[in-house]
C-alpha cells in the first residue's frame, strides 16, 4: 500500500480506564448527537480547494446539523478552537452523504463528531473527513461518550466510511458494533476503507457486521490506548466480518485484535493483514486467516487527510447543492426542501420540522449525569415531543391530553406546546427551560400536585408505599415515617392519612391488615396485590459501557433484587413503563402480563424468566 508518513506523536497509558470500575451514576447519553443548535446554513458551493465554508463556534457553544433522506453535507470546516465548543453532524435517515468536512480544535468530553445510521435500508457514505485534534485533556480519565464516529443501533442499511482520520478519542474512534451485536439492532452493515485511528480508548475500529479494508489503527507509547480492532459477535452466527489488507499496531496495549465476547460466537475472515501484539479470542471464535503477518505499516492510508488543509486540497471542482438540515439557535432541525427559497424562508421564520404543526412554545428538560430526574407538566393546549436542541424522542414518555410524564438522565427531553404551562414538577437535578429561558418549576402550579389518601377500615393495618418522586405528609402522625423523601412507612386503623406528592405511586404493600388507597380521589384497585410471577433482568456486568433501557408491560411491574440485582429508586417505574440505566451491575423487575415493548441503547443483555418464583 502506498502511504504517507504518520505523525508518531508520543503519549502515555497502560490501556486501562483510569476511573476503574464504572460508578452507579455513570450514565450513557442516549443519543450520539445530543447537542445544541446551529446558526446559519451550509450554502450551495463549488468544491474547489479554496472554496469551502468555515463555521466558527463561540466559547461553550454546541451545534448540531441533521441530515434527512438523500441529503449531502460537504465542504465545511468547523472551527471549534474556542474553549468548550463542539459541532456534531447527526444523520439517522437514508441515502445521505457527508464528505470533505474537517474539525479544527478539541472536542469537549461529552460530544461526538458524527452520530449516524442509515435507517431506510439504503446506502449512506462518509468520505474525506478529518477528526484529528482529539478531546479536551482537562476531562482526565472520563470516557463515555466521547468524540469519534458512533453508529446508532437502528442502522439497517449500508454505511461506507472512506478516508476518515480519527485521533485521540476518549471512546472508540470508529464505533460500529451496536447494529449487529445488539439484540434489538437494525443489523446494518459497515465498510471501513482507507481510514486511520490513532490513540483511542477502548478500540480503534469496532464492528459486528461488514468489512475493514486497508485501514490502520496505531497506539503510541503514551496515548489513550485500546484495541486497534474489536470484532463483536452478531445475533446470527453465520455473519462473518472481513478484515482485508489492514495494519494494526497495539503499542502498550496487550492485544492488537480482540475478537468476540464470552458466551458468544464470532466469525472473522482475515486476509493480508499485519499486526503487532496479541490476538485475544473470547467465547467461540471462527477465524479464517490467509497471508497475514506481524510487521504492520503504521503510516496513514493514501488519500486519508492528516490535517484540515488536506481535506479541502483534495476536494473536487463540481458544483453541488447542499440541502442539509441545520439547527438554528432558536429551535429544531429545519425541514429543508433543498431549494434556496425554502431555506431562506425557514431561516427568516425560525420554523422547523418539529414546529410544522404550528405549536409555538417549547419546553426543554436538560438532564444531568448526577442522577435521574422524573418530570411532569401539563399545558393548556396541545403537546408533542420534539428533538429541539438535540433532544431524544422517546415513546416511553407519556403524553395524554396536554399532560406529560417522563424521566431524563444525561440526555435531553423536549416538547412543543400551545397555551400555558399550568403545572410543572422536576424531581432531580435536571434544569428546565421554556422558550430558551431557564425556569423554576416551583413557579408553575403546585410543587406537589397529587394527593394520596390511605383510609383505615377499623382494624390495624401496617403499610409501606413507594413514590417515584417526592412526598410530604399532610398534618402530623407519629405512626408515619417518610424514608429518603419517597417511601412512606406507617400504620392506620380507623383514621385517614393524607399525603401530597409529585411523580407516581409505584407500590403499596400491606404487612398486615387492609386499608383503602386513593390517588387524587380515585381508589387504587388491589394496592397490595399478589406476588408478581415473572422476572426481567437487565445485565450490564459484561457490557463495555453503561446502557440505557426502557420497557413496557401490559400489567404491573415493580423493582426487584432478583439474582442479586441492585434496587435503584432513580430508575423510573410508572404504571407498566420502566426506564433506567445500568452499567457493571444488574437491574431486575418483577412483573405480570406481557412484555409489549423493550429497547436498549448499549450492550447490556436483557433476559425474561417466566414464572421465576416457581423455579
Amino acid at each position: 500500500m502506498a502511504r504517507e508518513p504518520a505523525d508518531e506523536e508520543e503519549s502515555d497509558s497502560d490501556g486501562t480506564t483510569p476511573e476503574g470500575v464504572l460508578g452507579r451514576r455513570s450514565y450513557l447519553k442516549l443519543t450520539g448527537a445530543a447537542t445544541a443548535g446551529l446558526a446559519g446554513s451550509a450554502l450551495a458551493t463549488t468544491a474547489a480547494a479554496a472554496d469551502y465554508e468555515t463555521i466558527t463556534l463561540d466559547q461553550g457553544e454546541r451545534r448540531v446539523i441533521r441530515l434527512e433522506d438523500g441529503e449531502t453535507f460537504e465542504n465545511v470546516l468547523f472551527d471549534q478552537t474556542a474553549p468548550g465548543s463542539a459541532a456534531t453532524i447527526a444523520a439517522t435517515s437514508s441515502d445521505w452523504t457527508i464528505r470533505n468536512v474537517a474539525w479544527k480544535g478539541e472536542f469537549s468530553h461529552r460530544d461526538r463528531a458524527l452520530g449516524v445510521a442509515d435507517t431506510g435500508n439504503g446506502t449512506s457514505r462518509i468520505e474525506n473527513v478529518y477528526l484529528g485534534d482529539g478531546v479536551d485533556g482537562s476531562v482526565g480519565g472520563q470516557r463515555h461518550p466521547k468524540f469519534g464516529l458512533w453508529v446508532d443501533p437502528a442502522h439497517n442499511g449500508h454505511l461506507h466510511v472512506e478516508n476518515v482520520y480519527v485521533e485521540g478519542a476518549h471512546d472508540n474512534a470508529f464505533y460500529g458494533s451496536a447494529p449487529g451485536s445488539n439484540s434489538n439492532g437494525g443489523r446494518g452493515t459497515i465498510h471501513y476503507k482507507d481510514s486511520y485511528a490513532k490513540d483511542s480508548w477502548v478500540s480503534g475500529f469496532r464492528i459486528a457486521r461488514g468489512t475493514v479494508e486497508n485501514c490502520t489503527a496505531v497506539n503510541t507509547e503514551s496515548g489513550r490506548n485500546g484495541r486497534p480492532l474489536w470484532v463483536w459477535p452478531t445475533e446470527a452466527h453465520g455473519d462473518a466480518v472481513e478484515v482485508v489488507d489492514c495494519d494494526f499496531v497495539a503499542g502498550p496495549y496487550p492485544y492488537a485484535l480482540d475478537i468476540g465476547r464470552d458466551g458468544k460466537t464470532t466469525s472473522v475472515s482475515m486476509e493480508g493483514t499485519n499486526y503487532s501484539g496479541g490476538l485475544q479470542e473470547r467465547g467461540t471464535v471462527n477465524l479464517q486467516e490467509s497471508n497475514n503477518g506481524t510487521d504492520p505499516d503504521p503510516s496513514v492510508p493514501e488519500g486519508t487527510p492528516t490535517s484540515p488543509e488536506e481535506v479541502f486540497a483534495g476536494a473536487t471542482t463540481e458544483t453541488t447543492e447542499v440541502a442539509s438540515t441545520v439547527e438554528s439557535d432558536e429551535g429544531d432541525p429545519a425541514d429543508s426542501s433543498g431549494s434556496e427559497d425554502a431555506e431562506s424562508t425557514e431561516a427568516e421564520n425560525g420554523e422547523s420540522a418539529d414546529a410544522a404543526g404550528g405549536l409555538e412554545h417549547v419546553i426543554l428538560f436538560e438532564g444531568s449525569e448526577e442522577s435521574v430526574t422524573r418530570y411532569e407538566f401539563a399545558a393548556s393546549g396541545e403537546v408533542e415531543a420534539a428533538n429541539y436542541e438535540g433532544a431524544t424522542i422517546d415513546d416511553e414518555d407519556a403524553i395524554e391530553d396536554g399532560a406529560v410524564q417522563g424521566v431524563v438522565a444525561n440526555w435531553r427531553d423536549a416538547f412543543r406546546f400551545e397555551g400555558e404551562i399550568e403545572q410543572l414538577t422536576a424531581d432531580g437535578p435536571a434544569t428546565v427551560s421554556i422558550d430558551g429561558e431557564e425556569v423554576d418549576p416551583a413557579d408553575f402550579g403546585t410543587e406537589l400536585p397529587k394527593t394520596l389518601e390511605i383510609e383505615g377500615q377499623g382494624t390495624p393495618a401496617s403499610f409501606e408505599a413507594t413514590i417515584d418522586g417526592t412526598v410530604e405528609q399532610e398534618g402530623e402522625n407519629e405512626d408515619v415515617t417518610i424514608v429518603s423523601g419517597s417511601t412512606i412507612q406507617g400504620s392506620v386503623t380507623d383514621e385517614s392519612l393524607g399525603f401530597r406528592f409529585s411523580g407516581a405511586l409505584t407500590d403499596v404493600t400491606f404487612v398486615d391488615g387492609e386499608a383503602t388507597v386513593s390517588v387524587d380521589g380515585e381508589e387504587v384497585e388491589d394496592p397490595g396485590g399478589d406476588l408478581l410471577p415473572h422476572a426481567l433482568v437487565v445485565d450490564g456486568t459484561d457490557a463495555d459501557a453503561p446502557s440505557a433501557y426502557s420497557f413496557r408491560v401490559d400489567g404491573t411491574v415493580e423493582r426487584s433484587d432478583h439474582r442479586g440485582a441492585s434496587i435503584d429508586d432513580e430508575d423510573s417505574v410508572d404504571g407498566g413503563a420502566v426506564r433506567g440505566v445500568v452499567a457493571n451491575w444488574l437491574d431486575a423487575y418483577w412483573f405480570e402480563g406481557d412484555l409489549t415493548a423493550c429497547r436498549v441503547r448499549g450492550d447490556a443483555d436483557v433476559s425474561i424468566e417466566y414464572n421465576a418464583r416457581d423455579q
